[in-house]
């Protein structure tokens, strides 16, 4: 009977010992989220005071680099950043997103510049061709933006039938005549590129040029055209060396209208 009691008497002593030893870690535990909490209530309110609330870093003033006019306007109403706000209360990554909706912005960098500027980095599309004489523009990306002024300086596409919605792609033949522009974009090649019609010619385009200071009228096709592959770009180059040879005969001739729809052959028309 006496071991029986004994027995018992180690068994609630143990059972204190591991109801003490929970308690005791249940107490820390408590002690320590109270004091995490104290801290950040104290870290919360730090914060605010030294940056969130503070007077010193209300904006003053929004920073467009580059400066360009045409774009300018178009980012300030995107930005929508009032002046009096606290640099540390603006949003970064949502006035980033606004501003990726502005058609002419390739894209953006927003950054504060402390103690009370916005810096917003734009990195624009620059126009490749225009859409007949529209003030619309397209760029290397296929990417269809509005240009204004600038739209005048570029050569035109002709004959589009797709959508000219800002911010869409492109759609079928304007492809090719991209890849003809940006290869033509070659002081070297001596080509200067008025426009470029999507005629149907033999699947080719219809482009007016000046070469040698004479207007000209090139009829051309090549392999894979409009897939700006490796093999398509090369296989232009080659069609426009052909060009080029028919362009300068050696007979003193001036030739203003080829056609090189032809595979591996170039053909004067007039």
């Amino acid at each position: 009977m006496l071991s029986i009691l004994r027995v018992d008497t180690k068994q609630n002593k143990r059972r204190k010992t591991r109801m003490y030893k929970v308690g005791l870690i249940c107490g820390s535990c408590v002690v320590v989220l109270a004091a995490v909490g104290v801290c950040w209530v104290g870290l919360d309110t730090a914060e605010k005071k030294l940056f969130s609330e503070n007077p010193r870093f209300e904006l003053d003033a929004v920073e467009i680099v580059p400066e360009a006019a045409e774009i300018e306007s178009m980012v300030r109403g995107c930005a929508q950043a009032k002046k009096g706000t606290n640099l540390f209360a603006i949003d970064i990554q949502a006035i980033r997103t606004r501003l990726m909706g502005c058609p002419n912005a390739k894209s953006i960098t927003v950054s504060r510049v402390l103690p009370r500027t916005l810096r917003i980095e734009v990195a624009e599309r620059i126009p490749l061709a225009r859409f007949d004489d529209s003030e619309k523009t397209v760029d290397s990306d296929g990417v269809i933006f509005f240009s204004g002024t600038r739209a005048r300086s570029v050569a035109s596409i002709e004959g589009y039938t797709g959508p000219l919605d800002l911010k869409r792609t492109v759609q079928g033949s304007a492809w090719a005549a991209i890849e003809l522009l940006e290869v033509c974009d070659n002081p070297e090649l001596g080509l200067h590129v008025e426009s470029v019609g999507l005629a149907d010619i033999r699947d080719g385009l219809s482009v007016r040029l000046t070469y040698e200071a004479v207007p000209r009228l090139v009829d051309i096709a090549w392999e894979d055209m409009g897939k700006r592959s490796d093999e398509s770009v090369k296989a232009l180059g080659e069609q426009l060396d052909r060009v080029i040879t028919v362009l300068q005969p050696k007979d003193g001739g001036v030739h203003t209208h080829i056609d090189a729809t032809y595979k591996d052959q170039v053909v004067v028309v007039n």
